[in-house]
């Protein structure tokens, strides 16, 4: 294997969802109305458990674990179309002849059905749900895993079945939501069951708890592995061993109170940061010193509402302080979308190249 530290990045589409319960305890007497009611709330429960297979897995319903959920454009806009059509459904059912608390189904059912259609435009499927991931000469890490991690990867053909670490940064469902999940379909996905190398799971304190929390919702067992599972929970400025020959060191960062910023080196002495979530401080910058390659997040480009996240100006003047040698700026807010990166960018001199993070790019160090 060559001498390089491969760094890929994943960024991933939130898809709109809905929860329905099935219709229950039909009888004989109901009128046409109930019975198309009901009828409409049972083809809506199947569509979202054939839509959501990990939710239908983890309902017991095991008739889709072939397949993952489908988060593209296309689908996207697919499930858009079918909510306007089953709101258009529902208003031919006539209201007036359900019972009181039929038409109480009705009336939720149609406001959660609206709320989507209406929500849909700001497109919050595409908000920066994170994931990256990084290949070094002993094996593999994801930064962070997100609810549509494993879908990604799978879409990414990245080795995702013998994935050797995970760095959790900190536990908002954006950077965590994915990794029960994860460890759900390594459970019993056929890739997995002679894997005997173990899985390493590293993050803040508490992170282990939480993991336990997400088991303990339905007894899934998510820790009984095929293989050996783990957990390394680290403190602010502890150096450990997040792979063999792969040392990194944690940061605290302003952002929430566990969250942590990661260095990492590789025996080829190959250096990366990965910021997370973080507000401005300067210690940032100083992990970052002369680092091969600094992913840092810019969720805003100007008149940041909150201190927990960094605008443009900001990073660029951590850029400058911590003197990368490259630079991905991601974690990007939908604002983004009006702007001319580039043009924005060399306004402010960068010292290196900065790159605006893409779905599915890959970058060699």
């Amino acid at each position: 294997m060559s001498n390089r530290l491969s760094y890929f990045i994943l960024f991933v589409f939130l898809g709109s969802a809905f929860s329905i319960v099935p219709a229950q305890n039909q009888t004989s007497n109901q009128t046409g109305a109930t019975k198309q009611l009901y009828a409409l709330f049972d083809a809506e429960w199947e569509l979202g458990l054939k839509e959501s297979p990990t939710f239908a897995s983890f309902l017991g319903d095991k008739r889709y674990n072939d397949r993952w959920s489908d988060q593209s454009l296309q689908a996207i806009e697919k499930r858009q179309q079918h909510r306007i059509e089953t709101l258009a459904a529902l208003k031919k059912i006539n209201r007036p002849e359900l019972s009181a608390s039929d038409q109480l189904n009705y009336d939720l059912f149609q406001k959660d059905y609206e709320e989507a259609v209406e929500g849909n435009k700001f497109k919050r499927y595409l908000l920066p749900i994170t994931q990256q991931g990084l290949e070094t000469q002993s094996g593999s890490i994801l930064l962070d895993c997100s609810a549509s991690a494993v879908h990604r990867m799978a879409q990414e053909n990245l080795d995702w079945a013998n994935l050797d670490a995970i760095w959790i940064s900190h536990f908002h469902l954006d950077h965590i939501g994915g990794l029960a999940p994860f460890l759900f379909g390594t459970k019993y996905a056929p890739e997995t069951q002679t894997r005997k190398k173990p899985l390493k799971i590293c993050g803040a304190k508490g992170l282990k708890k939480i993991v336990k929390a997400f088991d303990k919702a339905n007894n899934y067992e998510l820790l009984k592995q095929p293989f050996p599972l783990e957990f390394r929970e680290v403190e602010s400025l502890e150096k450990f061993e997040i792979l063999k020959d792969v040392e990194a060191v944690a940061l605290d960062t302003p952002h929430t109170d566990e969250s942590l910023a990661i260095h990492i080196r590789d025996k080829t002495d190959k250096t990366l940061v990965y910021t997370a979530d973080t507000g401005f401080a300067k210690t940032v910058g100083t992990l970052a010193q002369n680092v091969n390659l600094l992913v840092m997040e810019c969720s805003f480009f100007t008149d940041k509402p909150v201190d927990t996240h960094l605008k443009l100006s900001e990073a660029m003047y951590l850029v400058r302080f911590a003197k990368p040698k490259r630079v991905v700026l991601t974690h990007l807010y939908p604002e983004w979308d009006a702007v001319d990166f580039e043009k924005e960018v060399a306004k402010f001199s960068p010292p290196c190249e900065i790159i605006q993070a893409q779905d599915g790019i890959k970058l060699e160090i």
